[in-house]
């Protein structure tokens, strides 16, 4: 941040991110390949100065997968997505130009969730069939938002050339 929005002083930002892909298979000396994905993400806003424009906000992504070939060509895929925020922050509010009017303090405390699973059939490298169910669930712990859920089936076919 090179200046503070609606005051003088600047946020301080936090950023902690870590991933990896394991592959499974090679720890045990299995020819169908298994792979682990794993990441997580922190991060932390923070701003002093008087009681009105301080924030302290922060938020943590977990995402983790397994992809297991099941047979030549054909993988099964496990995913899942979870993302946390939990602080004060300040929204801003524009008018129909553009121009900022006023900063409304906002108290968030929420929670989403995002799972799936899914066939992938790899007719060659360019060439795959994706066959997935998606479920998304977000849940407000105060009265900001409306708690809702998502379940929905894709099929997805990806030529590269």
């Amino acid at each position: 941040e090179t200046r503070g929005m609606g005051t003088n002083t600047k946020k301080n930002f936090i950023s902690i991110a870590a991933g990896t892909d394991i592959s499974i298979n090679d720890f045990f000396d299995w020819k169908r390949k298994i792979v682990l994905n794993v990441g997580l993400r922190h991060d932390i806003t923070n701003r002093g100065g008087e009681e009105f424009e301080q924030i302290d906000f922060s938020s943590t992504l977990l995402d983790l997968g397994l992809s297991f070939n099941i047979v030549d060509k054909l993988d099964l895929l496990l995913g899942m997505k979870y993302f946390q925020a939990q602080g004060n922050e300040f929204l801003i509010e524009r008018n129909v130009f553009n121009t900022v009017n006023d900063f409304r303090p906002v108290d968030i405390n929420f929670s989403e969730v995002v799972s799936a699973v899914g066939l992938r059939y790899k007719f060659s490298e360019m060439n795959q069939l994706l066959l997935n169910f998606q479920q998304h669930n977000i849940n407000h712990k105060n009265n900001l938002g409306t708690n809702y859920g998502i379940s929905q089936f894709n099929i997805l076919y990806t030529l590269t050339f």
